[in-house]
């Protein structure tokens, strides 16, 4: 039987203590975030240790990536394996982290890309000290539950991976500033992640999402929004609770019309929905005092409101040639005053 750091400690305590199995476990947690003695089960027929460095030489990986010495390995805060087929194609891909990748003391890190990763290990709760967690280009479909034990957590990226959904707790993880769930199959959000209070980048690209939870006008940190490449028909009124965003990127979705909250986001410095349905805008579009770039383009739009040109600070727009054709009086005075006009012929 191998036993787990945790499990050899409470072990010993049980046979030298008059207390419960529970107690005993507390007491070994207690031990552990308390101390820097690193304990190589005596118990089992190969240490954690040894284990770490038969996994790292069964899939080829270099000193840089798991240090032979015993030192370095127990400095080792970056666990990075990059197994792009164009850098290193010779290089066998990991399928699999070991169990025993939870008794790393210094590690905060964890980047496993461009691999046939199928799932983590169900005790990856155990590393309390990570912060960075990311596994783009894998085969997951699922994160265990005990993920939501990471309470130090403050980025996680599973883009291109095969999840078709995210677990409700992923609201769990409220100490996130950055979740990249770009290129999966989603086809909806939780109404949980409205949570995520401290979330300041979102990332949901290329996936198949209909539409947005309510809740996410909870996520009042929030400076970037990406959505591009969905199939959005359009947004919640919520999203006017966003006060910090600066950034809206919703390109290629299917959005006809956007809510009057939207004047609402008055951080918000680019407005991205090329490639839309759009009919029309709200005049409330008007109350974006710092939109700095309007992308309009290839959009079914037949006018503009007049309150378009309340936007002073505007730098770039980028619009539809037929539209810029027929545009009022006033509205074309105001963009002569804008730098950057680009248009757009979809004919």
């Amino acid at each position: 039987m191998q036993l787990t750091k945790r499990e050899y400690i409470a072990f010993e305590l049980l046979k030298t203590k008059s207390i419960t199995v529970n107690e005993c476990y507390k007491l070994a947690d207690e031990f552990i975030s308390k101390s820097n003695v690193i304990i190589d089960d005596p118990t089992t027929e190969k240490g954690w240790i040894e284990q770490i460095w038969e996994w790292a030489d069964k899939f080829q990986l270099t000193e840089d990536e798991v240090p032979r010495n015993k030192k370095d390995l127990l400095e080792l805060d970056t666990l990075n394996i990059y197994r792009h087929e164009m850098w290193n194609p010779y290089s066998p891909v990991i399928t699999y982290l070991p169990e025993v990748i939870t008794e790393l003391p210094s590690l905060n890190r964890i980047a496993v890309q461009y691999n046939w990763l199928v799932r983590l290990n169900e005790n990856i709760g155990q590393l309390r000290n990570l912060e960075y967690l990311i596994l783009t280009e894998n085969f997951m479909t699922e994160l265990p539950e005990e993920i939501a034990q990471l309470s130090k957590l403050k980025g996680l990226d599973i883009e291109d991976n095969k999840f078709s959904e995210l677990p409700d707790f992923i609201g769990e993880l409220i100490n996130l500033t950055w979740l990249v769930v770009k290129s999966n199959k989603l086809k909806e959000l939780p109404e949980s992640i409205g949570q995520l209070i401290n979330l300041k980048d979102l990332n949901i690209e290329y996936n198949v999402l209909a539409e947005l939870p309510q809740s996410i006008g909870k996520m009042i940190s929030l400076e970037k929004l990406e959505l591009g490449e969905n199939a959005l028909i359009n947004f919640p009124e919520s999203i006017g609770a966003l006060s910090n965003l600066k950034e809206l990127i919703a390109y290629d979705n299917r959005l006809t019309t956007l809510p009057d909250s939207i004047g609402k986001l008055h951080n918000l410095e680019k407005l991205t929905l090329c490639n839309n349905q759009l009919v029309e805008l709200p005049d409330s579009i008007g109350q974006l005092a710092s939109l700095k770039e309007l992308h309009l383009g290839n959009n079914k739009l037949a006018e503009l409101p007049l309150t378009i040109c309340n936007l002073k600070n505007l730098d770039y727009i980028y619009i539809d040639s037929y539209l810029l054709a027929k545009l009022p009086e006033a509205i074309k005075q105001f963009l002569n005053t804008v730098p950057h006009v680009i248009s757009w012929n979809n004919s």
